[in-house]
């Protein structure tokens, strides 16, 4: 699963996340992402970040994608490599 977090920092220590869906492909949740679908930056989450989930019990993070809003298109975009402390934990599910 594919799982959407949107965050407004990128200090974990002090950031408000938020899971706001998750899909079953790729695709519809990069989709979800870029287009602000029901507008999940509600102003505040800067940072949004796709995590894919493997199942079962203690499930690993496989991959991540990681998006920065943009405020004068109004979507998030594609925001390069994802920050180190982003990249230590699994997010979506703790």
């Amino acid at each position: 699963m594919y799982f959407i977090v949107v965050l407004d920092d990128l200090d974990l220590r002090q950031a408000e996340s938020r899971v706001v869906g998750y899909y079953p492909d790729f695709e519809s949740a990069h989709q979800a992402v870029i287009n602000n679908r029901c507008d999940v930056w509600e102003t505040v989450y800067t940072y949004a970040l796709i995590e894919k989930i493997s199942p079962g019990l203690y499930p690993d993070v496989e991959e991540k994608w990681f998006y920065k809003f943009n405020v004068w298109e109004g979507k998030y975009e594609p925001a390069g490599d994802i920050p180190q402390e982003l990249m230590k934990y699994n997010l979506a599910l703790g």
